[in-house]
């Protein structure tokens, strides 16, 4: 809402990295309401509908559209091999993979720049995914907390 009355009121005055970072703007907040509905509608349902068929790829491709500032601020590298389409919930997905590559971000020592791995594979009837990062790890105490 904010960010079409910026453009509408200074649209002439911008010049177009200004119009890409109203742009930007107006996507983070397109995609954050549907989050919030998605959230709102699951905790009064316990489920977000049915699931879909999700991209993977594409999913991680928009959480590293999100992420883009901490991800240029830390000179961050993110490696994903080539991920599956499942049947999901793609709002929650992208949460869960917002959170950890968030995680894995914020929790890389300063003089470290992050690196960050996603990969999965087919096992029996589902996929296992994994992240890898080069953080400074989670306790094995804190372990039992995860998940």
């Amino acid at each position: 809402f904010g960010s079409d009355v910026l453009g509408k009121i200074y649209s002439s005055q911008l010049d177009e990295k200004g119009k890409d970072y109203i742009s930007y703007i107006k996507n983070a907040s397109n995609r954050l309401s549907s989050q919030i509905k998605a959230l709102l509608e699951h905790s009064r349902i316990g489920r977000n509908g049915e699931k879909t068929l999700v991209d993977t790829q594409e999913l991680v491709e928009i959480v590293k559209y999100d992420l883009g500032k901490s991800i240029k601020d830390t000179k961050a590298k993110i490696h994903a091999n080539e991920l599956p389409k499942i049947l999901g919930y793609e709002v929650e997905l992208r949460l869960l993979f917002q959170n950890l590559i968030s995680n894995a971000i914020k929790y890389t020592p300063e003089e470290r720049n992050p690196v960050i791995r996603i990969s999965a594979y087919r096992e029996a009837d589902y996929w296992v995914f994994s992240i890898v990062d080069n953080g400074v790890g989670i306790s094995k105490e804190d372990l039992k907390n995860i998940f």
